[in-house]
This record gives C-alpha cells, sequence and structure tokens, in this order.
C-alpha cells in the first residue's frame, strides 16, 4: 500500500493503547462493506478486530463454489464463526447453519449482518457457546452435519472463560467433530493462524476430521494481494476438502 494512503488514515490500533484517531478526525465507528450480495458491518471497539478478515474472501468464495456443486450439502457447522460471514454465504446458498461463538459482540453483529443481508428467511442458529463443549453435545444429541467449518484462533476464552489453545486441543476437537460428520460429508475448510507453519502442517487435522483419501484434499496460503503490485502479505493456512473432485 503507498505511503500516502497510510498517511490518510483516520484511526491506527497500537498495542496496549487501543485506538489511537488524528487529530479533528470525525469518530467513525462504524462502516458497511460487501462481499458480492452479502452486506456486513464493521465497527472500531476495545480490541483491534473491526469484523472481518478480508483475506478470507478466498474461503467464502470456495464455500459458495462447493456448495454450488455438492449433492449434499444440507447442514452446515461453523465453529469459531466470528461475525457470520461464512455463515451467510452457506446459508445463501441453501445451507441450514449452525453458528457457534464465544464472543457475545461478534454473534449481536452476525445477527445484524443477517438482516443487512435479506437473508433474514435462512435457518441459521446462533449460538454463544464454547466450540469443544458445544461439539460434545452434539456428539451425545447423535446430531450431524454435511459440512464443517472451522476458523479457530491461536487463544482463546469460551463464554464462561473456558481456555482454548490450538497446539493443546485442536487435535482433540477434530477427532470429536468426526463423530458428527455425515458418513457422505460434502466438505471442510479449516483456516489457522499464527502457526508459523506451512499449509502442510494442517493435513494432520484434517486427516483427524475424514479419511483424506476418499476426497479431494488442498493446502494453501491465505493471503492479501497488493492491489498495484506483486507483494503478498501472507495471513493464514488453509484446509480443504471435499467428497468429489470437481471443486
Amino acid at each position: 500500500m503507498p505511503g500516502d494512503m497510510w498517511r490518510s488514515a483516520q484511526a491506527e490500533f497500537r498495542e496496549g493503547k487501543g485506538w489511537i484517531w488524528r487529530e479533528g478526525e470525525r469518530r467513525r465507528q462504524t462502516w458497511e462493506m460487501t462481499f458480492e450480495s452479502i452486506r456486513f458491518t464493521c465497527e472500531i471497539g476495545d480490541s483491534k478486530q473491526v469484523g472481518v478478515f478480508p483475506e478470507n474472501a478466498m474461503q467464502w468464495k470456495w464455500i459458495q463454489q462447493v456448495m454450488r456443486e455438492s449433492p449434499a450439502a444440507g447442514t452446515i457447522l461453523n465453529l469459531f464463526g466470528y461475525t457470520g460471514i461464512a455463515s451467510l454465504v452457506a446459508a445463501r446458498e441453501g445451507g441450514e447453519v449452525t453458528h457457534v461463538d464465544s464472543s457475545r459482540r461478534a454473534l449481536r453483529i452476525a445477527k445484524s449482518n443477517q438482516i443487512l443481508s435479506g437473508l433474514g428467511d435462512r435457518r441459521i442458529r446462533w449460538l454463544v457457546d464454547d466450540a469443544q463443549k458445544f461439539v460434545q453435545r452434539e456428539i451425545r444429541r447423535g446430531r450431524k452435519y454435511h459440512g464443517l467449518i472451522l476458523d479457530p484462533p491461536v487463544y482463546g476464552k469460551g463464554p464462561k472463560n473456558e481456555s482454548w489453545q490450538f497446539s493443546a486441543d485442536m487435535l482433540n476437537l477434530c477427532q470429536a467433530c468426526r463423530t458428527i460428520l455425515e458418513p457422505q460429508s460434502s466438505f471442510i475448510v479449516l483456516t489457522a493462524y499464527g502457526l508459523n507453519q506451512p499449509p502442510s502442517f494442517l493435513e494432520q487435522y484434517l486427516d483427524a476430521l475424514v479419511p483424506i483419501d476418499q476426497g479431494k484434499a488442498e493446502f494453501s496460503e491465505l493471503a492479501i494481494p497488493e492491489a498495484d503490485g506483486e507483494r503478498r502479505l501472507n495471513i493464514a493456512i488453509s484446509a480443504r476438502w471435499t467428497a468429489w473432485a470437481k471443486v
């Protein structure tokens, strides 16, 4: 990004200090963005998160394509779902979505995004819950899902201060999620941040979820490309799997 664009920013987030506004700038707290027909609100709050991770647009496009091609992508589980853009994409394509996140703020924004996008009639369960506890309850209920979206943080806390650590908990969560996936599962998408590992590192987690050789698996980096250049800002690593090879 050119230096003059950085200098034109109205505010910046500084660790330990929060949002710092330029003198005399209007303190705009919310604004609207779009992904195709999905409309969503971003807002400045107490943390540096504003309600969207733009590198995930690659995942949203993939989910959309998978669900349009899928013979059976009915029930979708989105764990660590944040403000719901992936859930809205899946719901727009006809999925019955269960969206789980530990943040009440994120769920508030997600629900408003559903209305803003004109998808108020779509079937989405918005749940404030701990991902690990929720999956264990779904196992006991015998509930199954065709598609699974996983976007876990490196560290986190559940709504009742439950501890989450990717390195300690992710494999167990994947093994539990395997129990609630339909035998003819449609797709899985996993995004991971801050691991300092190649994308192939995620193969162990994908293999804990499904027999990956019975479908098509791919591993890649998620990056934000420079608009007027060739540079890329690598943000995360990704693992994706479908039960068929069209996508």
